[in-house]
Formats: C-alpha cells, sequence, structure tokens
C-alpha cells in the first residue's frame, strides 16, 4: 500500500537541482571548521586533566585555558616549581599583550594562585 503512494506520488516533486561550487565550497570550509573546533576542544579538555593531575594551581589560577596569556604563562612556567617563581612583571606582561583589564589585580591573584 505505501509502496503505491511513493509511486504516485513522485510525479507531483520535481528534481532538486545540485548545490553550486560556491555552496560546495562553503560546505567545505563549514566542515573544515567544525573539525578545528572540535580538535581545540579535545587539546582544552586534555589539558585540563594533565593540569589536574600534575599542576592544580594552574586550573584555579586560570579562567580559560585556551587563552593566550593562560598558554604564554604555562609555556614560561610548565610546573609548580617554576609557576611559584613566576615574576608578577612576566604575568603582567602576558596579561598586556592579549589585552586584558586591571592588570595589576589579575596579576596579583594569578601569582598567589601560583604559589
Amino acid at each position: 500500500m505505501l509502496a503505491e503512494i511513493v509511486r504516485l506520488d513522485h510525479a507531483h516533486h520535481r528534481q532538486v537541482a545540485g548545490d553550486s561550487s560556491l555552496a560546495e565550497a562553503v560546505k567545505l570550509v563549514a566542515r573544515a571548521h567544525q573539525s578545528l573546533v572540535w580538535d581545540r576542544t579535545r587539546q582544552v579538555l586534555r589539558l585540563r586533566s594533565a593540569l589536574r593531575e600534575f599542576y592544580p594551581a594552574a586550573l584555579e589560577a586560570f579562567d580559560d585555558l585556551a587563552a593566550g596569556e593562560t598558554l604564554e604563562l604555562l609555556d614560561r612556567a610548565p610546573d609548580p616549581e617554576r609557576g611559584a617563581r613566576l615574576p608578577r612583571g612576566a604575568i603582567v606582561a602576558a596579561l598586556r599583550r592579549a589585552g586584558r583589564r586591571d592588570l595589576d589585580g589579575k596579576a596579583t591573584a594569578i601569582q598567589q594562585t601560583l604559589r
């Protein structure tokens, strides 16, 4: 019964035109962007997991693990010992390069948390 309905209904539908080359390019870029977002999310979650085990003070000190200043400071102080010795000036400089506000307050909070 259902097969008969489909056969009868087929005459009422027109074939859909294929996508243009521009539409295909947009789909390709959108898929690539989606893959990059997923990869970035996976990397941040891996970093969070490693920090939770090895460097928990960094999780408390930094709100956004994917932020530029966070990655720069983790590069300069990749372990708890170096984090405790990280100079306030280096923290302020990283925050300034990232365009953050309230540099002194944030730098002091980060330095105290890492110690």
